[in-house]
């Protein structure tokens, strides 16, 4: 603000010494805040807004932040710290110091993944509520950007670094695939939907065995803790007591009660409950 200059991985000024990196490019500091500016515009919309969150997209997220459709391997990976410019640029990463995994694409890094999931999603919403508000992808397009993100999101970090579980670490904002696999399923993409939910339902599972809440990559870290009410309720006992909920999103059948569904009609942020 002291120079009135927009900063970011080309212009970083002292922001690239330290871990305030994060604030500028990745991780839950920098990429919140878009995500959340789309959930207002899901009830509140704003052209303005709209249109702010479609140039970040197509200037900042799209083939920088995170790698196109067309590009292989890993088509849709999001890097992660210390920024994309660095880990896109063979040179400045060979120099990085900190990159202890220099043989490997850096899009293994789970945390950055939910927050882009949850900003296409919440176009989708936007462009499927109001028709004529977003001009860069329209609801078809922004709902396959979310459910190949949520996908890459599953693999991508396991597939690299093996050790990597990303089913046993809790992420901000990944209980987004709650509602996300629910209109999966309504616009025709079951089997799209299936793959995350299975992957969340070990997620859950995890949590149940566990005799803490999920962790991150602290010993009490703040990340987790969206999704521990959302996994606590998925292994709360079904009303007959004849079973425990496991897959994420699906449709459970009861010995004794009515199939019911996690309700998605709750704006994220509230504790999902059965309908």
């Amino acid at each position: 603000m002291q120079h009135h200059t927009l900063r970011g991985p080309d212009n970083p000024d002292y922001f690239d010494t330290s871990r305030l990196s994060y604030v500028l490019t990745c991780d839950d500091p920098a990429l919140c805040k878009a995500p959340f500016v789309a959930a207002k515009n899901v009830v509140y919309p704003s052209q303005h807004e709209i249109d702010a969150l479609e140039y970040y997209i197509e200037h900042f997220v799209w083939g920088k932040l995170q790698r196109t459709d067309k590009e292989t391997p890993y088509p849709y990976g999001v890097y992660g710290t210390p920024n994309w410019r660095v880990n896109r640029d063979t040179a400045l990463r060979r120099a990085n110091v900190n990159d202890r995994n220099k043989d490997k694409m850096h899009v293994w890094r789970s945390y950055d993944y939910p927050h882009i999931v949850m900003l296409y999603y919440h176009l989708y919403q936007i462009a499927k509520r109001y028709p004529g508000k977003t001009h860069y992808l329209d609801a078809a397009g922004y709902l396959a950007r979310a459910r190949e993100t949520a996908k890459a999101f599953f693999l991508y970090p396991y597939e690299i670094l093996p050790w990597y579980e990303t089913y046993k670490w809790g992420c901000y904002n990944e209980l987004l695939f709650v509602p996300l696999m629910a209109d999966l399923e309504k616009e025709g993409f079951a089997t799209d939907a299936a793959f995350p939910a299975q992957r969340m339902g070990e997620e859950s599972e995890v949590f149940h065995l566990r005799r803490r809440p999920i962790p991150s990559d602290r010993n009490t870290p703040s990340t987790p803790r969206p999704s521990n009410p959302v996994m606590r309720w998925q292994n709360m006992p079904c009303k007959t007591n004849c079973c425990r909920i496991v897959i994420f999103g699906s449709i459970r059948t009861c010995g004794g009660g009515t199939p019911t569904r996690i309700s998605t009609k709750r704006m994220p942020g509230d504790l999902w409950t059965a309908r």
